[in-house]
């Protein structure tokens, strides 16, 4: 939302203030309409509250974050250590929970200022001095005296400045945000992440910003209970720039355990995100199949198309585990995230998939929410024991033949082979080629703009090879007999 469209939408709130509102609330009036008419609208919105600007880094990963992503060695390989037990996991979750904050959500920044009379003050955010970038614009009641405002779900690596106003200038600050994995917090939500950070093709990084993985925002638990997001959160994803919903999970009476709640926690069948298109693949529970159940395939589309078209994507199934985890191996495994390790060692897409760990579920994350207390269970998740068809779906990629030199080219040909062949309608009939891989390649990596223009210092481009798909000897079903031949212990 522009600073203009916002300034109009506020002038005409105020003309009905007289007729919707008490007269004791209209004694906070003229603050109000000193905040939206006097001259600080607009660009002035991020001018200091003095010359000698406040500046503060902020890491914004959780101390149980920073020490997963600094030592976890965790990969897919079966019978080797994941990075922590059920013990460890317990461990963490409780030291979080005593120091007051989730491990699954971001640290945040607190800006505290002082009023000398209670009344609505504006908080803007921008990542730039001049205001051109807003990333919050928004109105908040204060106290009289000390006032607190939290700044979450900020972006690693970015300089944010920040104001609070009220007829004038009340506290400004710059802010350095440090740190790689971007968490999402939402209080009536879980597990929620950008899947951006990670390091890809050519030691690019993965963009922030545009592909989201988590947990339910609303749907039926395992009770046959329905539940939705809070109002706060929905206008915290739209906040965030969400404008794409896939729900990966079935319909009641859908899939392949159409009455089964519990493993299919069904879909609200439409989307609570506000200017979100939305898309219900009724996968099946952890992929099920991937050799029969392509459903993955036209989950992908779905993304590349959406992003294609602006439209940053949020997609889950109940817990962000294993269905969620599905799609997040794949398409990291696409931009080649699989090629380089963490400083640890650590294959980058495993490591994804164990943060799933650090999540509540459902039970777990109402549960807090509503007490405080600790729920009685959690559900692990290790990348050495990956659900049973979710691990065998990664490992026949992995174990693909046609002379395929790595994770990424094994994922292209598998996506490419089904774009090609025609062999699956894609979810709400959307078709991508192979021109729609490198793009989204490229553009994800920061190599491209969203048209396709090299961004300097880059000079070169992501090409994905041809295949000679007719070759019995590269055929899909083959490379998948082959993989289906090999043990794994």
């Amino acid at each position: 939302m522009s600073i203009n469209y916002r300034h109009n939408i506020n002038i005409i709130m105020l003309r009905l203030l007289p007729l919707s509102r008490p007269a004791a609330s209209l004694r906070r009036l003229p603050i109000v309409i000193a905040v939206i008419v006097s001259p600080f609208i607009g660009s002035h919105a991020q001018q200091p509250a003095d010359k000698n600007l406040s500046h503060t880094t902020v890491n914004i990963e959780n101390p149980t974050v920073q020490h997963m992503m600094q030592h976890s060695a965790s990969t897919f390989e079966r019978g080797s250590k994941s990075y922590l037990d059920d013990a460890e996991f317990r461990q963490l979750r409780s030291s979080a929970l005593s120091s007051g904050y989730r491990n699954d959500q971001p640290v945040g920044f607190d800006v505290h200022f002082k009023t000398k009379k209670a009344g609505m003050v504006w908080i803007s955010l921008s990542a730039d001095q001049e205001g051109s970038m807003l990333r919050l614009d928004t109105l908040f009641e204060a106290s009289k005296g000390d006032n607190t405002f939290s700044l979450v779900n900020l972006v690693p690596q970015t300089t944010y400045f920040y104001t609070v106003l009220q007829k004038k200038p009340l506290t400004s600050g710059m802010i350095h945000t440090e740190g790689q994995l971007r968490m999402i917090r939402l209080d009536s939500s879980w597990n929620i992440r950008d899947l951006g950070g990670w390091t890809g093709w050519g030691s690019n990084r993965v963009r922030y910003e545009q592909v989201y993985r988590g947990g339910s925002p609303g749907g039926q638990n395992a009770r046959h209970e329905t539940y939705f997001l809070s109002k706060e959160d929905i206008a915290e994803l739209h906040r965030i720039g969400i404008r794409a919903h896939l729900d990966l999970r079935a319909m009641p009476g859908r899939g392949s355990w159409p009455d089964d709640p519990k493993r299919n926690a069904h879909s609200l069948g439409y989307t609570p995100m506000l200017d979100a298109d939305f898309m219900n693949t009724a996968t099946d529970f952890a992929l099920h199949d991937a050799l029969h159940f392509s459903a993955a395939v036209g989950n992908v589309a779905w993304v590349i198309a959406k992003l294609k078209e602006g439209r940053p994507v949020y997609f889950h199934c109940r817990t962000g585990a294993d269905r969620t985890g599905v799609m997040g191996f794949t398409l990291l495994g696409l931009l080649g995230c699989d090629a380089y390790p963490t400083p640890s060692g650590g294959n980058q897409i495993a490591i994804d998939y164990e943060l799933t760990s650090l999540g509540m579920d459902e039970e777990g994350t109402i549960a807090y929410n509503r007490t405080g207390k600790q729920p009685s269970s959690y559900s692990n998740r290790y990348a050495n024991s990956i659900a049973t068809s979710g691990y065998d779906y990664f490992r026949r990629l992995l174990g693909m033949t046609a002379d395929l030199d790595s994770f990424q080219l094994k994922c292209y040909y598998y996506l490419n082979r089904y774009f090609r062949d025609n062999t699956v309608e894609s979810a709400g009939r959307v078709f991508i080629n192979k021109a729609d891989l490198d793009w989204f390649i490229n553009f994800m990596l920061g190599i491209t703009d969203r048209d396709g223009h090299l961004i300097p210092p880059h000079t070169t481009k992501f090409t994905g090879p041809e295949w000679a798909i007719e070759d019995p000897t590269n055929s899909l079903s083959s490379a998948y007999e082959t993989a289906n031949r090999l043990q794994y212990k």
